[in-house]
């Protein structure tokens, strides 16, 4: 589908710091321009670099380049950051359109909009004030699962029950029976890892941004409505305009993944031979439950591809090569490698994930099934979908500190990639795939949400 020419909207899209954040965003860009939108993304000054090679050489973004902008953001946007410089992001938006306080969004002679139309900022950061003091609606976009989306907005009610902090929590062993829409019972102990409230208690910081975001006019999420539908019902009873437009996974850069040495490994391995592993980009894990999973994946005797990060903050480079040594007669580990196209290679047969929500979009997308290891934010509530609602994985681990073993982690190795319930899971993980793949086509869910949003807020 390409642009057409006459463009009379302007998006401006803050994404908040992080990969995870990010990439969606640009897909969502990518999509927004693809329907006669001109979006300008505030990146984040370390981020610019990937997002520039993205939209610059990313075939994908062919018919859409000309109607993106990336304009850096000289401070994080983090999601944790309780001093988010919001005052500055403003200041930032009218220099980029030379507004004035009080200038309204008139059309000029052309026919574009001199001034953004929209803000579309993810939930986590919270500048409602910047739409507020422009005088443009505002939309929430959301990365992760409904799911989560609909439990971080219930923080308050949970914690008036006493379910969070979950560590000090009364109901540990019960059912949560408050929360609508629920795709499976839920137990307290599995509420998102990140309201456990040992290290950090995130709750105010996601009862905060859900406050912004109740004065916002729509909200985005990341999500396909046939693989939600309960709470994606809920959330649409509940929340003005509310449209699933997932998954929102931006093509890789061709030449980074047809000519990756991997891609080539993989070519002379047998059909649903290997496993990928991969825990994502801010993944933490103590170095005995790293030494465990170097020793299960060597007990499998499978071979492997790790895109191996620094999982272990204290270890040393060393410490990395003598796994790559380790390990080198079974697999492969490298520092990076091109994950879509890998997933979609027909020699792999499972994935170990840390089960952010990218990954596992992406692993729907592929029809891969997968062992699920969350270590924190809200992954648990992507581990219990993979695992208790589609049944395309199995749960290794939950948490970064759960009692994991070497046994167990080789015999879930050894039943996803040559069991019967590996069998079973690859059978339903392609089924799901087709689910996915008919949402983004025309006429499907996602692709006509889309629409409904662009007809909502962008009108011609």
């Amino acid at each position: 589908m390409a642009p057409t020419k006459q463009r009379h909207h302007t998006v401006v899209l803050v994404p908040a710091t992080g990969f995870g954040h990010l990439n969606p965003a640009l897909e969502l860009a990518r999509q927004l321009a693809h329907r006669a939108v001109e979006v300008t993304i505030i990146v984040f000054h370390e981020h610019l670099p990937v997002a520039q090679r993205r939209v610059l050489k990313s075939p994908g973004f062919d018919t859409a380049r000309a109607s993106i902008r990336l304009v850096p953001f000289p401070e994080p946007l983090r999601g944790d950051n309780p001093s988010q410089p919001i005052a500055a992001l403003t200041q930032v938006i009218r220099e980029e359109f030379k507004l004035d306080l009080d200038q309204a969004a008139v059309p000029a002679e052309n026919g574009k909009v001199t001034k953004p139309s929209l803000l579309i900022s993810d939930c986590f950061v919270k500048c409602q004030d910047t739409a507020d003091e422009l005088h443009i609606p505002r939309v929430v976009f959301w990365t992760a699962a409904t799911l989560s989306e609909s439990i971080f907005a219930s923080v308050p009610l949970l914690i008036s029950t006493g379910h969070i902090p979950v560590h000090t929590s009364p109901h540990k062993d019960e059912i949560v029976s408050v929360l609508p829409g629920m795709p499976v019972p839920l137990a307290t102990t599995r509420l998102p890892l990140c309201f456990y409230g040992v290290d950090h208690d995130f709750s105010p910081f996601a009862i905060a941004c859900f406050e912004n975001s109740s004065r916002a006019q729509g909200f985005l999420a990341n999500t396909v409505e046939e693989i939600e539908a309960e709470v994606v019902a809920v959330q649409r009873s509940q929340l003005q305009r509310y449209f699933p437009v997932g998954p929102l996974i931006p093509p890789e850069v061709l030449e980074d993944a047809v000519d990756h040495p991997v891609i080539h490994w993989l070519d002379g391995k047998p059909p649903l031979s290997v496993l990928y592993i991969a825990f994502g980009t801010e993944s933490i894990l103590p170095l005995h439950q790293f030494e465990k999973l170097v020793a299960g994946l060597e007990s499998s005797k499978r071979a492997f591809v790790w895109s191996m990060r620094k999982v272990v903050p204290e270890a040393e480079d060393e410490f990395y090569d003598s796994v790559k040594r380790r390990l080198a007669g079974q697999g492969l580990v490298v520092d990076w490698a091109p994950q879509r196209a890998i997933l979609d290679h027909p020699s792999i047969g499972g994935f170990f994930t840390h089960c952010g929500w990218n990954s596992t979009l992406e692993a729907l997308c592929a029809g891969v099934p997968t062992l699920c290891w969350a270590f924190g934010a809200e992954q648990n509530m992507n581990s219990l979908l993979m695992t208790h609602k589609w049944g395309i994985g199995v749960e290794v681990g939950h948490g970064p500190d759960c009692d994991v073993n070497e046994r167990g982690i080789a015999a879930a190795i050894e039943g996803l990639l040559a069991g019967e319930e590996g069998a079973a899971m690859r059978k339903r993980a392609m089924e799901m795939k087709g689910v996915v793949a008919a949402a983004m086509e025309p006429g499907g869910s996602s692709y006509e949400s889309m629409n409904e949003f662009v007809r909502t807020f962008c009108p011609m």
